[in-house]
């Protein structure tokens, strides 16, 4: 868990935000934006302590004689690559060497999928858009097991103790929202306690229309399902 916490905490989030993402992004502090009912108020913000970083790997054992040595897995988008490249030059400067594979799309999410990775990384679409997919990365009868043939974990499975209250919030034993949320956020506090996943940004959702497009709301989760609810105005300006 150190090693994990000490990753986190040598990333840059603001520099890659500025220089990679031009600034259409807001630093991620967990699973879910702010604005989603079941955003815990008292998450603790993301933090950037290269020094903190250092202090925990020299605690794993790791440091100038001894570096930590990683394989981050990527697809081949341009954008994926450029954020790993920045990645590997900020936990370069904490003593990690980072290595940097980039497959094409299908072959890297099959290899996500069956736990075949040390880190990836990954964007995505629509996950935060419901609570339910808490449950799906973290709850502990998802663990994919090498005999559920699975060469590893994924990157979650709570303790028996956040298993109990993914159940709790979203499996019937109880339909009050503020109960809910109280139980998801707790959820979230481990995860980001745990470091499972490292949390990096919320990206902006920015949608360029005619005027003559109309019920465009777009959504936290960055999901396009909101394009079924668009329509085409009429006497509108054809230009």
């Amino acid at each position: 868990m150190r090693v994990r916490r000490a990753l986190a905490l040598a990333i840059d989030r603001e520099t890659i935000i500025r220089t990679v993402l031009r600034g259409m992004a807001r630093p991620a502090a967990g699973p879910l934006p702010p604005e989603q009912w079941a955003y815990p108020e008292d998450l603790p913000p993301p933090r950037y302590d290269p020094e903190e970083a250092r202090r925990l790997l020299a605690e794993a054992g790791y440091g100038p004689g001894q570096p930590l040595r990683l394989e981050l897995k990527t697809s081949s988008a341009e954008l994926s690559r450029q954020v790993a490249a920045v990645l590997q030059e900020q936990l370069k400067r904490v003593g990690v060497e980072l290595s940097l594979r980039s497959f094409e799309f299908q072959t890297f999410l099959q290899d996500t999928i069956a736990g075949n990775f040390q880190m990836f990384y990954l964007i995505n679409v629509g996950a935060n858009q419901s609570v339910d997919f808490l449950s799906y990365f973290y709850e502990s009868s998802r663990i994919p097991t090498k005999a559920k043939g699975y060469s590893g974990g994924k990157p979650g499975a709570l303790s028996v103790g956040g298993s109990g209250w993914l159940a709790a919030g979203g499996g019937g034993a109880t339909t009050d929202k503020a109960a809910q949320r109280r139980l998801y956020g707790l959820v979230q506090k481990q995860v980001v306690s745990d470091v499972p996943q490292i949390f990096l940004w919320y990206p902006n959702n920015v949608a360029i229309a005619h005027e003559r497009v109309q019920g465009i709301t777009l959504e936290l989760s960055g999901s396009y399902a909101f394009l079924r609810q668009v329509w085409i105005a009429e006497g509108a300006s054809q230009d």
